[in-house]
């Protein structure tokens, strides 16, 4: 038996495995889809070989985005929405541009100050402390601006602008408009034992370096490292097991290779699995003791679902 048994190995399950493992528990970090190789991603492709010229999202690695999920999810009237879902270890750090900012003050009182959404019930002066802390973690380069709408963090040196963004720059600040380099989890300099970016491409097409912070290039080599973590692969959550007095004892998993079901066993579950499938898990989870689902007293859990929402043109 697992002291914790973290399903989802994305930018939240990844790190926490990795402070846990190193706090001492026994790990093991759940994760429905297969590790990838470099041979799965296109670092190296020009803009003319990618779809849109790379305006977009480059070169999606196809084995970790399976095509049934995507269509899996309907929206009633309408075509032009989707979501899509990704199941590989570490999770979306395997496919992103590494951007990282931090929400601004006025972020966590929307309802005060512009009467729309809800007030967050924590303050931006309380999640700081834990900014810093991830951002000295990951690498962040940067540079600090003293913006409000945009916090500064602990930065490694900024990327240095193209020709054509210095260009930009100087209409800007005859603007007045303040034009500031990228925040984003990309070396600039050794660090962490990773190398610094070479500028080879499309970042979100993969790093064969480890330049861009991943889970799999940077928080389970530490885990691994400790002797407390356990990586489990290829296996699918289908639903969390509760014992007669409704405490939660293990989680039954389908092999996606082999297609068959077994139970994993922790005395801890954290569900880290994105905003669908952690729904999806919770919902399935359904007992004697929790008719409509776990956590789900308030019938709320599958509505108002809020991802990463992107928009084309």
């Amino acid at each position: 038996m697992f002291d914790v048994c973290v399903i989802g190995s994305g930018p939240a399950g990844g790190i926490l495995s990795k402070e846990l493992a190193e706090a001492g528990a026994k790990v093991a970090l759940l994760e429905a889809g297969r590790v990838m190789s470099p041979n799965d991603f296109h670092p190296h492709a020009w803009p003319y070989e990618l779809p849109y010229r790379g305006l977009k999202e480059g070169l999606q690695p196809d084995a970790a985005y399976p095509r049934e999920l995507t269509k899996a999810i309907q929206y009633q009237d309408c075509d032009d929405i989707f979501v899509d879902r990704i199941r590989a270890v570490g999770g979306r750090s395997i496919h992103w541009n590494g951007t990282c900012l931090r929400f601004a003050e006025r972020d966590f009182r929307e309802r005060s100050l512009e009467g729309i959404e809800e007030d967050w019930p924590l303050t931006y002066q309380e999640l700081a402390p834990y900014y810093s802390y991830v951002e000295r973690m990951i690498g962040v380069s940067g540079t600090r601006e003293n913006l409000e709408i945009i916090p500064d963090g602990e930065f490694l040196r900024p990327l240095k602008m193209r020709c054509s963004e210095q260009i930009v720059k100087r209409a800007c600040t005859r603007m007045g408009i303040p034009m500031i380099p990228a925040r984003r989890a990309l070396l600039t300099e050794p660090y962490d034992d990773r190398p610094p970016c070479h500028f080879c491409g499309h970042c979100m097409d993969g790093c064969d370096v480890g330049a861009i912070f991943t889970i799999p290039n940077s928080m389970l080599p530490k885990a691994r490292k400790t002797g407390n973590f356990t990586l489990i692969s290829n296996k699918l959550a289908r639903e969390i097991q509760v014992d007669r007095e409704g405490k939660v004892r293990a989680i039954s998993v389908i092999d996606t290779v082999t297609r068959r079901e077994e139970a994993i066993r922790a005395r801890i579950f954290a569900i880290c699995c994105g905003t669908v499938e952690s729904a999806r898990l919770l919902l399935n989870s359904r007992s004697p003791q929790f008719p409509n689902g776990l956590a789900n007293s308030s019938d709320l859990v599958g509505r108002y679902l809020t991802g990463h929402v992107n928009a084309t043109v």
